[in-house]
């Protein structure tokens, strides 16, 4: 297996049938390669001149591999492991690339991309003697026709291959590619077919039945007297044929470099599909860095165009619009691991979290528990208690030190996964401001070896950190990070720790969510506990609930109506004597629900409004404890909200004192909002 290659090797930019890859749309570019396919019948050899001419204008296309290592691992790497010629080579070889012309060379655009957007240094293409050639200038490209023309740096001046632009079916026809690093190969078989290609019948690819295997892309399609037919690209998914475009397609294109290519858009959280097609040029000849720089800012405009037309369209239906939002905007979830919310079949919104969690024990009451929603990866990163929030919200490296315990990210060399234990401080990071004012930290991390990066989204939380990350190509941040600022628009969270993580989190005023700029939070351990906002307040005094650095408050964030305005919200308030105590109270905000829901929402609502159980202050037993809730103020069934108390102990208490800690309760609780 060859370390280090198994993210950014060459994957198909087109796929049968003339579906577009679901990987290029998301990361906004498109990667082809060649698999192996069988051979046809037997054609005459090329004479040896031809074979001689072949090879000193045939190249491997290669990059050059990193030098830099960033990651710590949690034992020395098993470099052994790798073939000798493999770990000695200080490039991958990745394809092929032939002359044409005086300093003119062609190879499959896909193999050319694979430095687009990269960690890497540009491509360059190697001789059989081992001499590396820099591209010096892009002179056409195009990544829906999978060609690319450019030029060298010191150009070895190899006599160029003649060129066949009228091919006959059915004739003897030699692909020839470099395989893997291998050496030059040189394949037989027929011209099978021209077939019109997938989206529009614009051109016709080249069908033929001479095997290749991965290394070929790019590499020349001969006829039987050793001239170019085309340029080899991929095989059929269906069948033993494969695919090369036309030489004459090539040499007869504009000096662009263009994309056109049409693919489904669908927000993962979202039932909605619409066909999209992706589309833009720009002049060429240019430096592959100006290449590289002015391709990778085109396909990210166009697919962030795209993204947003989408959007455009479907808002009426997204959440927080539309009558499939209403039940979740008359719902409560108690949501310490982060929820996302999604778009069921029938059209209404929900919020869900993973069903399963693995949680890995960082030691300290520490923990991360990770699971994956929608192809990405969730977290809740419970801070250690011997890390400072100051130091777990600010340090870019601690903060995913920690992440690594639950991520479990490895680094295959050979036949062996090599626990990777550090990435160092991340490469970039940024604040991102979600329209429920709540500060998201975006970082990434480089990982230079196979030419990717780790990307997160953090939400600082009193307890430490929600998390949203992947593990995505380098060419796929830009991407993965918008869809990051978006999926932050359908998140759903609460903020529960202990009083003490609470203390903290509170002294980091540059990560609050706008919200709590509004709210008070003031507390004297063994004295006294306060909470007021502009819709409510509540005062505690030690007597009634212990007041403790492991005391746990609870504020269950919500989405809900607000005078015709949806807002991001607390609806919930809980303290307990700490977090799995014997002692607690929630005051709830209850939101009338309109008449289009479901009738257990309207008899939740009448129930509140009738004062009936469990809200008529007449303690009831269950689960191990005494329960008695009250409804604050007078009921209304033509309120907008009605706010309850619940208080619980556990095991029995008698009903005057469960009465009397009630009194004492609302006694102590304002609503203010009206």
């Amino acid at each position: 297996m060859r370390e280090g290659l198994h993210v950014h090797a060459p994957a198909c930019a087109l796929t049968g049938g003339g579906k577009t890859s679901a990987r290029f749309i998301r990361s906004c570019l498109v990667l082809l390669s060649v698999v192996a396919a069988t051979g046809a019948a037997e054609a005459a050899p090329l004479d040896p001149a031809q074979q001689q001419a072949l090879r000193a204008a045939t190249f491997e296309v290669v990059y050059a591999k990193p030098t830099r290592d960033s990651l710590s691992y949690d034992k020395p790497l098993p470099l052994e492991l790798i073939p000798f010629a493999e770990r000695n080579d200080k490039y991958y070889s990745v394809g092929t690339a032939f002359a044409i012309g005086g300093n003119r060379y062609v190879s499959a655009a896909h193999v050319i991309m694979g430095g687009v957007g990269s960690q890497y240094d540009p491509p360059a293409l190697r001789d059989a003697s081992g001499h590396v050639y820099e591209i010096d200038q892009m002179l056409r490209f195009s990544l829906h026709e999978d060609f690319a023309v450019f030029s060298l740096k010191n150009d070895p001046r190899v006599p160029p291959l003649a060129v066949n632009t009228h091919p006959t079916i059915n004739e003897a026809v030699y692909a020839v590619g470099n395989a893997l690093g291998e050496g030059i190969v040189i394949r037989d078989g027929l011209y099978t077919s021209a077939t019109p290609e997938e989206q529009d019948g614009r051109w016709k690819w080249i069908r033929f039945s001479a095997a290749a295997s991965p290394g070929n892309s790019g590499g020349p399609l001969l006829d039987s007297e050793g001239r170019v037919i085309g340029v080899v690209l991929r095989k059929s998914p269906s069948e033993n044929l494969n695919y090369a475009v036309s030489i004459a397609q090539v040499l007869g294109s504009k000096s662009v470099a263009s994309f056109d290519l049409r693919y489904s858009m669908r927000l993962a959280i979202m039932q909605a599909s619409d066909t999209m097609t992706l589309k833009g040029e720009f002049r060429l000849p240019r430096t592959f860095a100006d290449f590289d720089d002015s391709l990778m800012r085109l396909l990210e405009q166009r697919t962030d165009e795209d993204r947003r037309a989408y959007l455009a369209k479907h808002r009426d239906r997204m959440f927080p619009n539309g009558d499939g939002s209403k039940q979740l905007l008359n719902s409560l979830y108690f949501a310490e691991f982060p929820h996302l919310m999604q778009e069921q079949t029938d059209g209404t919104w929900d919020a869900f979290h993973p069903e399963d969690r693995p949680q890995a024990d960082l030691g300290h009451n520490g923990y991360v528990a990770v699971g994956q929603m929608t192809g990405i990866g969730f977290a809740e990163l419970r801070r250690p208690d011997d890390v400072a929030a100051a130091t777990l919200y600010g340090d870019s490296k601690v903060f995913m030190d920690l992440m690594l315990k639950g991520i479990g990210l490895t680094r295959r060399v050979g036949s062996e996964a090599v626990k990777i234990t550090s990435l160092g401080k991340a490469a970039t990071e940024s604040i991102h401001e979600d329209s429920r004012g709540r500060k998201w930290q975006i970082r990434t991390w480089l990982i230079e070896y196979n030419d990717s990066a780790v990307v997160t989204a953090a939400l600082a939380v009193p307890s430490g950190y929600v998390v949203m990350f992947n593990t995505v190509a380098t060419k796929s941040v830009h991407a993965t990070e918008e869809l990051y600022r978006l999926l932050t628009e359908f998140s759903y969270v609460s903020y529960s720790a202990t009083l003490a993580q609470w203390r903290e989190f509170l002294a980091s005023t540059t990560l609050h969510p706008a919200i709590l700029s509004t709210i008070a939070i003031d507390f004297t351990y063994d004295k006294s506990f306060s909470y007021k906002s502009k819709r409510c307040s509540v005062d505690v005094a030690a007597d009634l609930q212990k007041i403790t650095a492991t005391s746990g408050l609870t504020l269950k964030f919500s989405y809900f109506d607000d005078g015709g305005k949806v807002v991001w919200d607390v609806a919930s308030i809980t303290l307990s004597d700490d977090v799995n105590g014997d002692r607690w109270f929630t005051l709830l905000r209850n939101q009338h629900p309109p008449a289009s829901l479901p009738d257990s929402y309207r008899s939740a609502w009448g129930k509140i409004v009738d004062r009936r159980h469990p809200y008529n202050r007449v303690p009831y037993k269950g689960d191990g404890r005494t329960v008695i809730e009250s409804v604050i103020g007078t009921p209304s069934d033509s309120a907008a909200f009605q706010y309850t108390m619940s208080y619980y102990v556990a095991g029995e208490k008698d009903d005057e004192s469960m009465k009397a800690m009630l009194a004492l309760l609302e006694k102590g609780t304002s609503i203010l909002e009206h």
